[in-house]
């Protein structure tokens, strides 16, 4: 089995139900995932393809790491984890919380309070996951979790 077929099997059971969405990315169902190479082969597992063309996707390359990239080029542009498994991982925590965190508005301090606490369990839940997901500032997850800690 070659790199490739490898990264099919690895990601297929790993995805989540048809139609998820998460942070504007749609999550494609096992039978619509779309590969390419990039620096190796890669499983395009999400997307956000935007009205007039472009968009971006996550990209899981063979063998590891987990990566958004443009959909025009498939060039890498943001690093999300070290693989799809723990990218899930900090996922499902992520939705969670989401769905206990509502917005709060600019004025409500004790809303705004409960996000920047929710942002702390994150990252330190994150950094048992996978500490590389969120070591760079401009990471996905590190700006995913600043903007929940803003109220976003």
């Amino acid at each position: 089995m070659d790199l490739l077929e490898q990264a099919l099997e690895m990601v297929r059971p790993l995805l989540p139900p048809p139609g998820t969405v998460f942070s504007g990315y749609t999550f494609l169902t096992p039978d619509t995932l779309w590969t390419g190479t990039y620096d190796g082969p890669f499983v395009a597992v999400a997307e956000d393809r935007w009205p007039n063309g472009g968009g971006s996707f996550l990209m899981v390359q063979a063998g590891g790491p987990v990566y958004l990239a443009g959909l025009e080029d498939n060039v890498p542009f943001s690093y999300c984890a070290a693989s799809f498994s723990k990218f899930m991982q900090i996922m499902g925590l992520c939705m969670t919380v989401y769905e206990d965190t509502p917005s709060p508005s600019a004025s409500d301090q004790e809303g705004l309070a409960k996000c920047e606490a929710a942002e702390q369990f994150l990252r330190e839940q994150a950094m048992t996951i996978d500490p590389t997901a969120i070591e760079d500032e401009e990471s996905f997850w590190s700006t995913a979790f600043e903007e929940l800690g803003y109220g976003m």
